[in-house]
């Protein structure tokens, strides 16, 4: 009887274990196959803006002399965060640079639908970083109190833009490329995180007790 009581603590504390790991998983937020790409534009001739979402990469440039630019986009639904309290420092924009320079990453004040379209062209918003000259890898930066904020205001969508200045610009990962950015959020340890730490602590002083 004594050895079945042992093995049984035993497992409830390594059920506990699993779910404590569990209530803490980050949940990664991806953009859709047309929720990332670039809108371009041109303003010599024909004057024209259009829109890509098919490409290996989401790119961004500036030329003056060909009077031509293009606004790198990326739009990830957040509809699984509608209610939730962030905590600081725990949700990041995550992207794959390919060689970025001259560029501005900037948070788009609105919910920017989900697709991306040729309206963009001269999109541009409020700053996240600058990327002066950035190398090939991965790159995160913290956006909590910007995803907080679209939280509150019941926005479906968020937008991040990679606009491009003076003859500069770059690429980033895309969906059709694997390479997809995303938004990671990481939870705080919740109540069912405490609960499963106090059980574990009983069952740990309840084993205690039978060895002594």
């Amino acid at each position: 009887m004594k050895k079945a009581r042992c093995v049984c603590i035993a497992l409830l504390l390594l059920a506990m274990t699993s779910l404590a790991a569990l209530a803490v998983e980050p949940l990664k937020l991806y953009p859709t196959g047309v929720g990332d790409g670039y809108a371009g534009r041109s303003w010599y001739g024909w004057n024209g803006s259009w829109a890509e979402t098919s490409e290996s990469s989401v790119r961004f440039w500036h030329n003056s002399d060909n009077r031509e630019s293009g606004r790198g986009m990326i739009i990830i639904n957040i509809s699984l965060l509608a209610g939730r309290t962030l905590a600081s420092g725990s949700a990041t924009f995550n992207f794959y640079s390919y060689g970025i320079n001259g560029t501005s990453l900037q948070w788009y004040g609105g919910d920017p639908g989900s697709e991306v379209v040729a309206g963009f062209s001269q999109a541009g918003g409020e700053e996240i970083a600058p990327l002066g000259s950035v190398g090939e890898g991965w790159l995160s930066y913290d956006v909590t109190s910007r995803v907080q904020s679209a939280i509150n205001a019941g926005w479906s969508n968020v937008g991040f833009i990679f606009n491009a200045q003076n003859y500069c610009g770059g690429s980033v990962g895309s969906v059709e490329g694997d390479k997809a950015a995303y938004v990671q959020v990481t939870p705080e340890p919740s109540g069912l995180l405490a609960l499963a730490s106090g059980m574990s602590a009983l069952a740990g002083f309840a084993l205690r007790r039978r060895r002594g």
